[in-house]
């Protein structure tokens, strides 16, 4: 593998991307994902606790659980679209391997869906900010939690562009992306947590990642989604070092993804 060769397809693929109508779709789906959010918000009663805390922990909870439907549509032909195009045999008869052309993918949409998703929380904190009327969340603690959100986007990224590298078709790979989010989201659901549900699905309810926003927002208690690590429920606090691990944990899972895509990419 040859990293500059790398850097070379995801400045092409850069050049590309902004001149399709993608960013165009990124932003609408975001765009949906925010009214979605506001419908959750204005179901939700936040009038025992805090107003701003409520509507972040609201706004986390929807925006990681459907991010990966939004991210389909931009996310699904990534890798397969090529094939579709009959640009891949292409690329591959110019000496890119077919590892460096999954690699430039993971690494180009990472950034995008990082940058999009940075910008949407900041829009997010600010009406949060504004409808309310105050802010009882530290500094350090908005920090924390846009490191948890980028962190469990990255994974969302790294695991769809990954399946798209496995099918030769966007369709079918759409499909199968929406299929393995239902999928991990019914395990969340119906796996008991002393099996360990909540490290299998970082974007869902009861997760690690969701039990350390309940602390970095002070929701954390004996009701935590997290009872089987009390790392995780702890109502104080967390520590710097227990935010990173927290997302180097989720980075993990995400480069688990990464190596499937690139042993199992399809070669047509």
């Amino acid at each position: 593998m040859n990293l500059k060769k790398v850097f070379l397809l995801v400045d092409n693929e850069k050049r590309l991307f902004f001149r399709s109508k993608q960013p165009l779709l990124l932003a609408v789906m975001l765009a949906g994902l925010g009214l979605l959010q506001f419908v959750f918000l204005s179901m939700d009663d936040t009038s025992s606790i805090s107003a701003f805390r409520e509507t972040l922990y609201v706004s986390y909870n929807t925006f990681v659980q459907f991010l990966p439907v939004v991210l389909v549509a931009v996310l699904g032909g990534s890798v397969c679209h090529e094939k579709e195009k009959r640009t891949w045999f292409f690329y591959c008869t110019k000496t890119f391997s077919r590892i460096e052309l999954v690699l430039s993918k993971v690494l180009f949409y990472a950034s995008i869906v990082a940058i999009a998703v940075l910008f949407a929380w900041i829009v997010i904190i600010g009406v949060a900010w504004q409808s309310t009327g105050a802010v009882d969340v530290s500094v350090s603690g908005l920090v924390y939690l846009l490191l948890v959100v980028l962190s469990v986007s990255f994974m969302i990224t790294c695991m769809e562009v990954s399946i798209s590298a496995l099918f030769s078709k966007t369709a079918v790979a759409g499909l199968v992306i929406v299929i393995a989010w239902f999928t991990l989201m019914i395990i969340n659901l119906a796996v008991p947590a002393w099996l360990g549900r909540e490290f299998l699905a970082p974007y869902a309810y009861k997760s690690v990642q969701t039990g350390m926003v309940m602390r970095i927002l002070g929701f954390a208690s004996a009701s935590s989604p997290c009872d089987v690590c009390p790392s995780f429920s702890s109502p104080t606090f967390p520590s710097a070092i227990e935010v990173i691990l927290n997302c180097l944990y989720t980075i993990v899972n995400a480069l688990v993804f990464v190596f499937i895509g690139l042993v199992g990419v399809r070669r047509d």
